[in-house]
């Protein structure tokens, strides 16, 4: 897995990017299982800045026009938090998922 990290255009670049876009339903769909599977496997090695930039396109995808791509990433969040050190202190991403 630490192969796919040190790829030259770096896999979160990739996997942000598609997890961004907004016109292509398959690709938002294929992304979050892609990326709950990469979170999953090694999101344990992730730095605190490739996790904080993460947690904003985990959260858009919560908020897409599409139920199953809002279901879709479910996986990815929970392996997210799972994988998520104890000492990860970063106020929007603890915070991020609270709706007031």
């Amino acid at each position: 897995m630490a192969e796919v990290m040190q790829m030259p255009q770096g896999f979160m670049a990739v996997a942000k990017s598609c997890l961004d876009e907004d016109y292509f339903l398959d690709i938002r769909l294929v992304t979050a299982h892609v990326v709950h599977q990469f979170l999953r496997i090694a999101g344990n090695i992730l730095t605190d800045e490739e996790r904080s930039d993460l947690v904003k396109n985990l959260r858009k995808r919560m908020d897409d026009s599409n139920d199953n791509v809002r279901i879709g990433i479910l996986p990815a969040i929970i392996a997210f938090f799972t994988t998520m050190p104890s000492s990860f202190n970063d106020f929007e991403v603890t915070n991020s998922f609270n709706h007031n």
